[in-house]
């Protein structure tokens, strides 16, 4: 992991952030940067096509249409895939 370059920068933990601001901190970053979002993109659609492909297809039909469905589709495909599983679908 790469070190922090300004020594100003504080671990969220020591200004007293609970878990839910953390999240919502490190969500607006991750948005911020395209090359991290663009690697959280890229591992996700390789996991979740290898774990069910015609359901990911789906997934992404509905979201590149816009469909309400969307969201609920892919939080459902997410929610099946175990920790444990997404370490070992990762193709290197």
């Amino acid at each position: 992991m790469p070190e922090i370059a300004n020594s100003a920068v504080h671990h969220p933990r020591s200004i007293a952030l609970n878990e839910e601001q953390i999240t919502r901190l490190w969500c607006a970053a991750i948005k911020d940067d395209d090359k991290q979002l663009d690697e959280v993109i890229r591992r996700v659609y390789r996991d979740l096509f290898a774990y069910d492909r015609d359901r990911f297809e789906e997934v992404i039909y509905l979201t590149i249409t816009r469909n309400a469905n969307a969201g609920s589709a892919l939080a459902e495909i997410l929610n099946e895939v175990p920790m444990s599983r997404r370490a070992d679908l990762q193709l290197h």
